[in-house]
């Protein structure tokens, strides 16, 4: 059971993700919204970006403007995400440092301001719909870390939000890096670079699950939601409570936009995350039925194997003897460190009724 929500730290659309979780799962989508992995920061904007303008839907006319310190000369994109990607529906050279975008749609939508050509982790994320007046203030070079937001609770929201997770995005890479520049054979170095990892995962989802019970009615708390829960998920680690807070935000979302568009996401991922609740609890029982079976005093289970001359060698056919038995690989550095040790231990004790049933994997 994998369900992926988010790229790690909201580069694309939502900053993890995240990443060597762990295993280092590949990534896919369970979510209604897609997201996609971490870019290169030196990596400029997708050339693959359909351009198109957004059709009006609403007599009313909302409105996404400001002002953005040392960008003059340069072109401001306005960027719906529909249909699992970012689309340009506005373009604006800027002058004088302002720019100023219409919003028509309805229904609230989520949005991604960037400069053309620039880099795709230096962007600001609004919500904003035809009520929508917002006013935003940022520096050129650090669009998302500089922003100051007027007229959108739910874009302060996620903008503050993301100051708190950015600054992780460095030592995430770095240790990214470490981890694929380790050598194969040397599993303890990965294995404690992923376990350092791992904690930084943690505390970024401490952060998340502090805005989630901190903020549970504004709209922005749904997007930081499945940015918690794929870490949750990646670790099985998704419970009742975590449906019972995904249940509130859609509750709020429901009376504030009961036909938008991100209340059909979050009730579509409600319905998701109920059914993975009950199946994750089925498969904990099932574990735990297992487990019982290798309680001290119990009978090992049965193994029943080939020699390395090819006979089958049951476990059950050692019974009465002293049996250690050894999982081992030919890839794991502590085991190939260990089998000096087992192979002495053997020649000492093997005349006392001792054996070693090896299994390789």
């Amino acid at each position: 059971m994998k369900h992926v929500w988010y790229s790690l730290l909201f580069i694309s659309l939502f900053v993890t993700s995240c990443g060597d979780e762990e295993t280092d799962p590949e990534k896919g989508s369970s979510s209604d919204i897609e997201t996609t992995e971490e870019t290169d920061p030196e990596k400029g904007s997708s050339s693959d970006i359909e351009t198109t303008n957004e059709a009006p839907d609403s007599e009313n006319t909302g409105s996404i403007q400001g002002e953005i310190n040392g960008a003059d000369g340069k072109t401001l994109e306005l960027q719906l995400f529909d249909a699992g990607q970012w689309r340009v529906i506005e373009q604006a050279d800027i002058t004088d440092g302002s720019f100023s975008f219409p919003v028509t749609t309805t229904d609230l939508r989520v949005y991604r301001l960037r400069i053309k050509g620039g880099n795709e982790t230096n962007q600001i994320i609004a919500l904003a719909s035809d009520q929508d007046a917002i006013s935003l203030k940022a520096n050129a070079d650090d669009l998302s870390g500089s922003v100051s937001v007027k007229g959108s609770e739910a874009t302060e929201l996620f903008m503050e939000y993301q100051g708190k997770i950015m600054p992780y995005l460095p030592e995430i890479n770095k240790t990214r890096e470490a981890i694929n520049n380790a050598a194969f054979e040397d599993s303890l170095q990965r294995a404690e670079l992923l376990e350092n990892l791992n904690g930084i995962f943690d505390e970024i989802n401490e952060t998340r699950l502090m805005y989630i019970e901190n903020n549970p009615d504004n709209p922005a708390t749904y997007l930081i939601f499945q940015e918690y829960m794929d870490v949750r998920y990646q670790r099985q680690l998704f419970d009742e409570d975590d449906l019972k807070r995904l249940e509130t935000i859609v509750e709020a979302l429901e009376e504030k936009h009961p036909d938008g568009s991100l209340t059909g996401s979050a009730r579509s991922t409600f319905n998701r995350v109920r059914s993975d609740v009950v199946m994750l609890e089925e498969i904990r029982k099932a574990e735990d039925n297992r487990t019982d079976l290798l309680n001290k005093g119990q009978v090992a289970p049965e193994i029943y194997m080939n020699d390395p001359e090819d006979n089958p060698i049951a476990l059950s056919e050692l019974r009465g003897k002293y049996v250690l038995i050894d999982f081992w690989a030919s890839w794991c550095g502590p085991c190939r460190r260990e089998n000096p040790n087992l192979i002495k231990t053997y020649a000492t004790y093997k005349g006392k009724g001792f054996e070693i049933y090896s299994v390789s994997l």
